[in-house]
């Protein structure tokens, strides 16, 4: 929402919390220090969001030695 669609930011907008990317990054880190060594992910393609939080969440467990053997997706509204 701070963005155009050409990547520019917009004027009198600013975000007042973090990027999604940080959340995500974090609880991967934490999933690691916690001593979890596999984890499986579920992500819900119908959005960018929930796509990337799990790409970078897999990213940052398996760079702090973590492994992901699994993932699964689904669309938002599926039964």
């Amino acid at each position: 929402m701070t963005l155009d669609d050409n990547g520019n930011l917009y004027d009198y907008v600013f975000r007042t919390c973090f990027e999604d990317a940080y959340q995500s990054k974090e609880l991967g880190k934490y999933a690691a220090q916690k001593g979890w060594k596999k984890v499986a992910v579920l992500k819900d393609n119908s959005s960018d969001y929930g796509q990337n939080v799990a790409n970078d969440f897999k990213a940052s467990f398996e760079e702090h030695g973590g492994q992901v053997v699994g993932e699964e997706s689904y669309t938002s509204g599926d039964t």
